[in-house]
């Protein structure tokens, strides 16, 4: 009797500690959140990796974490179905996730509270939600470009003053939201840069007009 007890308390402590090691602590980049899937997905970064995982934190998502902070997460591999019940690519599980470090995009708001305006198109009707997409990715870009022409204009503080345009396309067979980031003076419009959103894998791009291509932005 006491030996079965003893294999029993051993099997269980086996499976515990098979369970704890196969969960992962690291170090990563906050980049997205997306709710619009079948699944919730948490996007991070490491290096120039970007990946996502679905989601399983009990926590709600803090509205001050934002694109580029750094985190602490807690993860596990495990095979995950969609809601049709087919394996997914995506085979990491957040369980818990933690801030260590605001990224840069806080430090921007901070000194730019209203640099960005939205320059309207009549062709596309886009919600406050969609708009306020759209900006974690200009805001993020902004904070970490090293473009001369961007740099410049955020030396002036006060009367840096930036727009965008938004619309959709497809670009080598993929579809891509497109932002044409510029100023507005004297009534004459001036884009300074392409920026292009891969629609399916939320990748951010700088759009090379010389070369016509286009550079993942990390």
């Amino acid at each position: 009797m006491i030996a079965r007890y003893l294999l029993f308390f051993l099997a269980l402590l086996f499976i515990q500690i098979n369970a704890t090691q196969a969960q992962v602590k690291d170090t990563l980049v906050f980049k997205e959140f997306n709710d619009d899937g079948d699944r919730a997905l948490f996007f991070v970064q490491k290096g120039k990796k970007s990946w996502p995982m679905v989601l399983k934190a009990k926590k709600e998502l803090s509205k001050d974490l934002l694109r580029g902070d750094i985190i602490e997460v807690l993860w596990k591999a495990e095979e995950i179905k969609n809601i049709d019940g087919d394996v997914m690519e995506i085979n990491q599980v957040l369980l818990d996730y933690s801030k260590l470090k605001d990224g840069k995009v806080h430090a921007l708001r901070r000194a730019y509270p209203n640099l960005l305006q939205y320059v309207k198109s009549s062709d596309l009707q886009l919600t406050d939600p969609y708009l306020a997409y759209v900006t974690a990715y200009l805001e993020y870009y902004l904070a970490y470009s090293n473009q001369p022409l961007i740099k410049e204009i955020l030396k002036k503080k006060d009367q840096a003053k930036m727009i965008y345009q938004i619309d959709e396309i497809t670009f080598e067979g993929r579809p891509y939201m497109v932002i044409g980031l510029g100023t507005d003076q004297d009534n004459k419009q001036n884009i300074l840069q392409w920026i292009y959103v891969d629609n399916e894998n939320r990748k951010l791009y700088e759009y090379d007009i010389i070369n016509q291509r286009l550079i993942e932005f990390y």
